[in-house]
């Protein structure tokens, strides 16, 4: 009779983010991973083809996580500005967790076709949030203002910059009422 792990996928991502940590991109291996879970290699194989589609997941979950505290934080802004501010500082956490890696992935042959999906997500999730943020401050939202401001953002988080640093440059962009 097999073994039943409860909660076996989310073991295996904690594992994974441990290792990734530990040893980075270069150097993770399904093999440690599985050894870190106690369980079969293959048994990783089951719920992860691969070690990019770990690290996808690991991404995706702590993105699912950045929007979720940036939905909570939006409605208490009181500002233009603070608004942005909470949107870009969630970005800005989220590139700095994850530079290292994707500085180590860049060497890889997935590596443009994951970037530009990744760049795509990020944009597609936080345009709405920045469109939300413009319509709680009476701001017009003139065609591809919000798309712009998000890629200045993305822009500046994965270069480790920071917003706050060039906000009253981009600001200065949103029209007056």
């Amino acid at each position: 009779m097999p073994k039943v792990i409860e909660n076996l996928r989310s073991s295996i991502l904690e594992e994974a983010r441990t290792e990734l940590a530990e040893q980075g991109y270069d150097n993770l291996t399904i093999r440690q991973i599985a050894a870190r879970c106690n369980i079969a290699v293959g048994t990783v194989y089951n719920y992860f083809k691969s070690k990019d589609v770990i690290l996808g997941a690991l991404l995706g979950e702590d993105w699912h996580s950045v929007l979720s505290d940036m939905d909570a934080s939006i409605p208490k802004s009181k500002s233009l500005h603070e608004g942005l501010c909470m949107v870009a500082s969630g970005l800005e956490g989220f590139c700095d967790r994850y530079r290292r890696l994707w500085s180590e992935y860049r060497r890889t042959d997935s590596s443009q076709y994951y970037s530009q999906n990744g760049h795509q997500m990020l944009l597609h999730a936080m345009v709405p949030r920045v469109e939300d943020i413009l319509a709680r401050n009476g701001r017009p939202m003139e065609a591809g203002l919000s798309e712009l401001i998000c890629e200045t953002m993305i822009s500046l988080a994965s270069h480790g910059k920071h917003y706050a640093e060039r906000a009253n440059i981009i600001e200065r962009m949103i029209p007056d009422r």
